[in-house]
């Protein structure tokens, strides 16, 4: 017996935001462990035209089996704090720091993204 395939379709962008840019990323959950979507054999990438505040924007097309784990995850600035100017001309200038979110969905009837609160630990098919 096959395994039902979904096509299932990810948008991977970087866009401008306040105080620098937000990154999303795909990971798709194989075996134990998360792939970028883009680099599994079967993506189908296709770089879409990036409209005003985009930077790049992509567009990823996959089959894969129902109830597979995806993974979303946000680069993004974090929210600095008011300082004074001159706490703001001695810290340190490293790059800015970023804020990292994560969500977690599974692979649903034709190829629905649904919500998936267990994240990263489930392996359910």
């Amino acid at each position: 017996m096959t395994e039902q395939l979904e096509r299932v379709e990810l948008i991977e962008e970087e866009c401008v935001v306040t105080h620098g840019t937000r990154r999303i990323q795909w990971f798709v959950r194989v075996g134990d462990s998360w792939q970028r979507s883009r680099q599994l054999p079967s993506a189908q990438c296709e770089q879409l035209s990036a409209g005003p505040g985009t930077v790049w924007q992509t567009r990823i097309q996959l089959e894969l089996p129902r109830g597979t784990g995806l993974m979303r995850k946000a680069l993004e600035p974090a929210a600095r704090s008011a300082r004074d100017a001159l706490s703001y001309l001695i810290a340190n200038a490293s790059s800015p720091k970023q804020r990292v979110s994560h969500g977690y969905y599974k692979v649903g009837r034709a190829g629905t993204l649904q919500a998936n609160p267990a994240g990263e630990n489930s392996s359910d098919r």
